[in-house]
């Protein structure tokens, strides 16, 4: 594989292989729970629900004031702790979802930084990363990508980086939807709570609901459109980037200038089924000399 700034060198970038352990984690867990609620709810149905929660679960009950409530009010806490489990997964699916937009807006950004002038490829971010110097923060301008409204991020994300992928643009109502209830649940206990109400009584009423056959889609969702940015960002805006980022780190152990191709090469796992090569890694480290 040869060097090319504007090229990827691996078929995901890092930060979508992250996110992607964290969406199979979330999935295998929800699975999980899945299987276990059915089969407890099959249980309870199979006692008879007018009988105390000691008849199915004698084992698993440890409370005494517990063992003795019927069965069918056993079962609507349960169908409440699973909406709770729905929720806590919509919670965590909005977070990291957001985590991967933070991070390639950051690579983005700083790898090809004219954008934010409307002139993408012509400046080299990676010179900035050899001069140790930032002209521009960027901070604010990553910030537009975590925070506010999925229409107003899809907005941005077109003002730097062009025409957005179509599955992105088709899915912003529903990535707003997830942001939503997400601030519902980590704000609000799940309530939709007023600031101004001033009830005595205000956040007692029934938190969100959230079916499986929802969270289900929207697990879908997120995770295509999430390859669908990864592939327009890597090969649009971010390229080598990372490589070069990377070597600026190794670089600053004079005591291994001999061995800093293959320094580079190992500073990245092998996780993603690609090794970078002492020539690849070669002319990448050529490149970054060459910068201004």
């Amino acid at each position: 594989m040869a060097f090319h700034r504007w090229k990827y060198p691996w078929p995901r970038t890092w930060a979508f292989y992250v996110f992607k352990k964290h969406h199979t984690q979330l999935n295998a867990v929800l699975w999980s729970h899945h299987a276990a609620s059915r089969r407890a709810a099959t249980l309870a149905h199979g006692v008879g629900l007018a009988n105390q929660s000691k008849s199915a679960f004698p084992a698993a009950i440890v409370d005494p004031a517990r063992q003795l409530l019927p069965l069918k009010e056993w079962l609507e806490h349960y169908k409440d702790f699973d909406n709770w489990t729905r929720l806590s997964a919509c919670l965590s699916l909005a977070s990291y979802l957001e985590s991967y937009m933070q991070k390639t807006a950051r690579l983005a950004l700083s790898s090809d930084p004219g954008v934010i002038l409307g002139k993408s490829h012509a400046i080299d971010g990676a010179m900035f990363v050899k001069s140790g110097t930032r002209p521009i923060d960027l901070k604010p301008y990553i910030t537009e990508f975590t925070k506010g409204t999925w229409p107003s991020r899809l907005a941005s994300y077109e003002k730097y980086f062009g025409p957005a992928p179509i599955s992105f643009k088709d899915n912003v109502n529903e990535l707003d939807k997830i942001r939503v209830l997400r601030n519902a649940v980590g704000h609000r206990f799940g309530r939709q709570l007023d600031e101004d109400d001033a009830a005595p009584l205000a956040g007692l009423e029934e938190p969100e609901r959230l079916s499986r056959r929802r969270l289900i889609d929207w697990l879908g969702t997120v995770e295509r459109v999430v390859v669908a940015v990864d592939a327009h960002l890597r090969t649009g805006h971010i390229g080598s980037y990372e490589v070069l980022e990377a070597y600026a780190l190794v670089r600053q152990d004079r005591f291994t200038k001999k061995w800093e191709d293959r320094r580079l090469s190992e500073y990245f796992p092998s996780t993603q089924g690609l090794t970078l090569g002492d020539h690849y890694c070669r002319d990448a480290i050529r490149h970054f000399d060459g910068l201004a």
